[in-house]
This record gives C-alpha cells, structure tokens and sequence, in this order.
C-alpha cells in the first residue's frame, strides 16, 4: 500500500488522475484502500476529485483535516460512504452550521467525529445516533450546543476543551451515558453550572475541569456526589481549591489518576490521597505546603507508576530517604526544582523499576541531569 500511496502521491503532483492505476486500485482490500486515504490525508495530498476514485460505501474511516472547501462536499461524502464509523474533519475553516446539519442523520453508523479546530461552527445540529465519541476542541466560535447532545443519546466521549465561547453547558446532562469529559478551559463552568451538568451523568470514569477558574471545593463536592466511578481526574490550575476540596476525595477509592498544578496541596490531603489505593498516577506541580511528611505519605501507594512532584520546594534530601522502603513499582519520576542534592539522585538510581527520572532545577545537584 505505501508503494501504491507513493505512485498516487506522484500522480497527484503531476495534476493526474489514478487512470494508470486503476488495476492495482481495484486489487486493494478495503482495508488497505482505508489505509490508503489515511496515508493521502496525513501527506496533505488529498484532494476532493480523488475521494470519489478512492472511496465507497465499504469506507468505514476517512480524513479530511485540511481538505480545501472540505464543507462543500460533506453532503456527497455522507451519500457516498454510508457505512462511515470514524469521521475527521479537523481544521475544517471552511464547515458551517449548515454543512453539519446537512450530513446529520445520513451516517447512521458513525461512532467517532472530531471536529477540532472548526472555528466556524457556531449552532450546528449534529444528530447521529451511533456516535460515541465527539471531539469538538478549540472551536472558538461555537456558542449553542443544545442541538448536539441532545441528539446523540449513545455518546460516550466529549471533548470541549477551549470551546470558550459556549452559552449553556447544561444540554451535556442529556448524555447519561457519557464517561469521560473534557471541558478544560471553559470559563463559563461554575460550581453551580457543573453540579447541573453531573446531576444526570453518574457513568463518568475521565473528568478534566483544568483551568476552569471559577471551580472551587463545591465543585468537587460536586464531582463526588455526583460521579463516584471516576478514575481519572485533572483539577489542575483550580485555585480556588483548598486542601480541604482535597479532603473530600477521601472516598474516591476508584482514582487511579490524579493532576493538579499550582494548587497549594497540604501534607493532610497527601495523606488523604494515600488512602486511595488503586492511584497510580499522581501529578501535584508547584505546591510549597508539601513536606517530606507529603511524599512518605504518597509512597505508600501501592501500585504507584508515575509520580510528579516538580517545583515542590519543601521536599529535601531527607525526604528522598522514604524511596529506599517505597514497594510502588515506580517507572516514571520528576522531582524538578526540588530541595534535592547529589545524595537523592544516588539513592533514586537504585529504584528497581526506575525508567525515566527529571530533576532538572534541582540547585543542589551538580550533574544536571535531565533524565536517567
């Protein structure tokens, strides 16, 4: 197939048609026609003249990131590929409102729609049935989304990352089946707002809310009443979190991932999160209230991979000391900007599953070592 992509990507250059190829075209495996798009699409070199030549009704995937006018052909690719599960449309400056109201419905297999960077779309009705996953970040103008959730009951992924110019985010409760949600960065989200949207999605595993700046301890109040299957969530840059926000994870006991940056995380609330035995991944970044007392708690995690603890100014060699009786089978360790020496890194090197180590801004140490 790559031998194929070569010879089309040479017709393509030369402003052919697939003609001369016709006969190795039709030898392909749908597979491998699939994979021939994709190949196309990722070069940049794929064209509206050639999706007619290339793809079918047995299509089932199709990338049309950066397609020129790519808006003005989504109603003959919708009737050309009916069969279509997975659909990119990334980069789309040329899809409106109506192009996506025109294919809605039409794909009635569609399980995956990334639509990132769309800046255009402002109230599309995005309505297919089957759709699982939908992939909207950073579409600055997009405003109205109450005809979007609404018609897409199976949905289990969203994605609305630096979507900051949306009205209303409560339409999201009318997905109860959706289990992780990425909403970073939409200023918008209040404690209240966001107890409104959980009310009805207790399936939620992944929830990002970073950089949410009017989030606080209610909002996780929230979270935790509202969703207590979560296993990953990322709270970083919430600054109106308090170690006592902290405290209410305490029953968390399915976490498995845990992120924040900037906030000010108590050595209480470490020992909290050591109480949550299933962590394996823990990134708190730029806390001066944890101590050597935080990190021994932390290291009583049991399955414990990836630790992050950079810009965390109060951990000291004598803290690093706890690792030596730490069982967590750790792979990945930053302690950058840490109050560590060249005692610690000795004693890090010894850990048995140790693959990567980050201690870079460490002023105590005189071999900076980036990585290990």
């Amino acid at each position: 197939v790559r031998c194929l992509t070569d010879l089309c990507q040479d017709a393509i250059l030369r402003d052919e048609n697939f003609s001369s190829l016709d006969e190795g075209l039709r030898s392909l495996s749908v597979e491998l026609k699939e994979d021939l798009l994709l190949i196309l699409a990722r070069r940049r070199l794929l064209q509206q003249k050639h999706i007619a030549r290339l793809a079918d009704e047995n299509t089932t995937v199709l990338d049309l990131t950066c397609l020129y006018a790519v808006g003005d052909i989504l109603t003959r690719v919708s009737e050309l590929c009916v069969n279509l599960k997975r659909l990119i449309l990334d980069n789309g400056a040329s899809i409106r409102d109506e192009h996506m109201t025109s294919i809605s419905r039409r794909l009635p297999h569609l399980k995956e729609l990334s639509l990132q960077r769309c800046w255009y779309l402002n109230s599309p009705t995005i309505a297919f049935p089957s759709l699982e996953s939908l992939d909207m970040f950073a579409c600055d103008g997009l405003e109205d989304i109450s005809k979007i959730f609404p018609n897409c009951p199976s949905l289990r992924t969203a994605i609305l990352s630096f979507c900051k110019s949306i009205h209303d985010l409560t339409p999201l409760s009318q997905c109860p089946n959706i289990m992780s949600l990425d909403l970073c960065c939409i200023r918008q989200l209040t404690d209240d707002v966001l107890d409104r949207i959980l009310s009805n999605l207790n399936q939620i595993r992944v929830l990002d809310i970073s950089r949410c700046f009017s989030i606080g301890d209610a909002g996780l109040r929230s979270i935790v009443n509202r969703c207590p299957l979560i296993t990953e969530l990322d709270i970083a840059f919430l600054h109106r979190v308090t170690s006592e926000g902290i405290f209410q994870l305490e029953n968390f006991f399915n976490l498995k991932t845990f992120l924040c940056i900037d906030l000010e995380i108590s050595d209480v609330a470490c020992q909290i999160l050591s109480n949550l035995r299933e962590l394996e991944v823990i990134k708190i970044e730029g806390s001066s209230s944890i101590t050597n007392d935080g990190l021994e708690s932390l290291l009583r995690l049991p399955y414990l991979r990836r630790l992050q603890l950079p810009r965390c100014r109060n951990i000291s060699d004598e803290g690093i000391l706890n690792f030596r009786k730490c069982q967590a089978p750790l792979t990945y360790l930053n302690l950058s900007g840490c109050s560590i020496g060249d005692a610690s890194v000795d004693v890090l090197l010894q850990l048995p599953h140790l693959e990567t180590l980050y201690i870079s801004g460490c002023e105590h140490v005189i071999f900076n070592l980036n990585s290990t």
